[in-house]
């Protein structure tokens, strides 16, 4: 017996800013196997958050956490340990971070200076993308980097010229009036001692889109960022790089930028 496809907020490995839930499967070469039970702990590094005790259930999915409180930007590890209906048992073990779990942002949001057309629904004529950069410096012995960022359109974040990964609609369709979803970054491997440059190209998206604006929209069309840049060092310090008046927007070669 085998325990796979364990997940938290059904993601594998995951960045949360909310109580979690857990969720595993059960695998086995024989049959009518049922579980009969399941133990949870969650820990960061030593410290043990929750231990749910061995609970008489045989639920597997949509487990709520009931532990201490979670700390925000830090990592955690879970493991659970299964019993099924002819005793034998099985564990395994996970991880997760967590994001802002009080929305304890520090970053500004910063807007692009340049003026946005009034465009129709249709392609053609739409705004084009802009390019907002920052600055920063980092000392030697980069332990750890997470990049947390979001934007009003659609982006493509690169830190020294690098992309973290290949998706292209962040932050995604959301009923912008109420939510905004904000996307997690490992940036580790692209910092360097000294100069860094971290970017992020905007263009409308569904946000500023003509095809997806309802009428009762109440605000603003724009492109504006928001990032927060946490580095940890080896010596066990840490500082924060945030969207503040030191980002510079200018102009990029992509002259329409569109969802349909």
């Amino acid at each position: 017996m085998e325990l796979i496809r364990l997940k938290v907020n059904s993601q594998y490995r995951p960045c949360v800013d909310e109580a979690p839930y857990f969720s595993w499967v059960i695998t086995s070469d024989e049959k009518n196997v049922m579980q009969t039970s399941y133990h949870i702990t969650v820990k960061n590094m030593d410290e043990v958050m929750w231990d749910s005790g061995m609970v008489e259930s045989d639920k597997s999915i949509f487990v709520e956490y009931s532990g201490k409180p979670l700390q925000s930007l830090s990592d955690y590890n879970w493991t659970v340990e299964v019993t099924v209906n002819n005793g034998e048992k099985a564990a395994a073990s996970s991880s997760f971070e967590t994001g802002f779990m009080k929305k304890e942002w520090t970053a500004e949001w910063v807007k692009s200076p340049f003026p946005m057309k009034k465009v129709k629904p249709g392609t053609g004529g739409q705004n084009p993308a802009e390019y907002f950069r920052k600055e920063f410096d980092a000392r030697d012995g980069v332990k750890r980097a997470r990049v947390y960022a979001t934007c009003h359109g659609a982006y493509q974040l690169s830190v020294n010229g690098i992309r973290p990964d290949d998706r292209e609609f962040a932050p995604e369709f959301t009923v912008y009036s109420k939510y905004l979803c904000y996307q997690t970054y490992d940036v580790t491997p692209f910092l360097r001692e000294g100069g860094n440059v971290i970017g992020m190209l905007v263009g409308d998206g569904w946000y500023d889109s003509a095809n997806f604006k309802p009428r009762s929209r109440k605000f603003k069309a724009e492109h504006s960022v928001l990032f927060q840049i946490k580095i940890d060092y080896e010596d066990g310090t840490s500082e924060m790089v945030v969207s503040d008046d030191a980002v510079k927007v200018s102009e990029s070669p992509v002259f329409r930028s569109v969802c349909r």
